[in-house]
């Protein structure tokens, strides 16, 4: 029977594994999606929330403790702050439309630098030769030809049907 006591976390335990980089505290530990986690008295918790309450600090249940340096290995409490669900999807629904934008000027620059153009992807989905005859003719790879095919590569993020809402 194994009859092993929970770790119980105190301040000085979590500082043992931050690292001090510029003004913000990395974490060094386990990471759950993205977000800094570490076993407590049996419990995976967020270390950002954890840490806070050691410090003596009061936070609302629920919701989103995050850094406001952007960095997201950062703890420091200094730099954290207490999001509602509400605003943490605001800033989701933000960073995507975003993202959408920057994969459209990359897309733009790197389609300016390649063999290949909009027609000849066209011509490429559509054609009923093999893939091997199309990397000789395009003069590409056999799997830049598969990734075209399963539409993985040269996405068109200019016809997204979110495109009118940014």
């Amino acid at each position: 029977m194994n009859t092993k006591k929970p770790i119980t976390q105190t301040t000085k335990t979590l500082k043992a594994r931050m690292l001090e980089v510029g003004k913000c505290l990395e974490w060094q530990g386990y990471f759950q999606n993205g977000t800094p986690y570490v076993s407590h008295r049996g419990k995976m918790v967020s270390v950002r929330r954890l840490f806070l309450r050691l410090m003596g600090k009061k936070i609302n249940e629920g919701g989103y403790v995050v850094p406001s340096c952007g960095n997201k290995k950062c703890v420091s409490h200094h730099h954290a702050i207490y999001k509602t669900t509400k605003e943490m999807m605001t800033d989701i629904a933000s960073n995507a439309t975003q993202s959408i934008n920057k994969k459209r000027k990359v897309q733009k620059y790197q389609h300016t630098k390649a063999k290949l153009d909009w027609e000849k992807v066209q011509e490429i989905r559509f054609s009923n030769l093999s893939i091997r005859q199309l990397s000789r003719e395009f003069n590409i790879n056999k799997s830049q030809i598969s990734r075209i095919r399963r539409g993985e590569s040269w996405k068109n993020y200019e016809n997204n049907p979110f495109a009118g809402l940014l």
